[in-house]
């Protein structure tokens, strides 16, 4: 009788910590190594997600597009491990100035990061932008301290009220195509996708 309420006892706790040891490699698989923030790959499953609550909900959704300017530049002169630390300057920076519980923040790669923005309005989207581009302005030191030379931001941002004539990719698109007229137009500025047009007969949600 004991020893049957022993070895049950040892069955639980072998069961918890093989759970435990699942769950924690499920994070990693879904966290970027050198930031710590979530990955692409978390990134996409949460948009997908919440741009099917959004459809239900017919409520906004917003998407941010980061990218640091000059950091092939950076990285030939400061060496790459003072870019990793730049990375990560950014990285705690969006994270530090997301602070609604439905911002998502994440890496999209290499220099770029995203913002998703669930339930928030343009003008909200407009009061993060800034807010991000002055705590970038304002990073002198990396995360293990080391100084960092002056550092600018490019962003990208879309908003959409998702309905059946459109999918998640029209958000991204128009984020991308937001940030590269950022790029082309000087750097160190926010550019703010236009309204989308009349997107045509419906399309399956993916």
């Amino acid at each position: 009788m004991i020893a049957a309420f022993v070895l049950k006892r040892r069955l639980r706790r072998e069961l918890a910590r093989r759970l435990k040891a699942e769950e924690a490699l499920a994070l990693q698989a879904r966290t970027d190594s050198l930031t710590g923030l979530p990955n692409r790959r978390h990134f996409d499953e949460t948009l997908a997600r919440e741009w099917r609550r959004a459809q239900r909900a017919r409520a906004p959704l917003g998407l941010m597009m980061i990218d640091g300017d000059h950091f092939k530049s950076y990285n030939d002169r400061f060496g790459h491990q003072a870019g990793d630390e730049l990375l990560c300057a950014l990285a705690d920076c969006i994270a530090a100035n997301t602070q609604r519980a439905t911002d998502f923040a994440a890496r999209y790669g290499g220099e770029a990061f995203v913002v998703l923005l669930t339930g928030a309005d343009a003008p909200e989207a407009e009061k993060l932008d800034e807010r991000i581009c002055r705590a970038v302005a304002a990073m002198t030191d990396g995360p293990s301290g080391a100084l960092l030379a002056p550092v600018t931001v490019s962003v990208g941002v879309a908003h959409i009220v998702p309905d059946a004539r459109a999918v998640y990719q029209d958000l991204l698109g128009a984020a991308d195509r937001a940030l590269f007229d950022a790029k082309q137009g000087g750097r160190n500025r926010v550019i703010a996708a236009p309204p989308p047009p009349a997107l045509g007969k419906p399309r399956l949600v993916a």
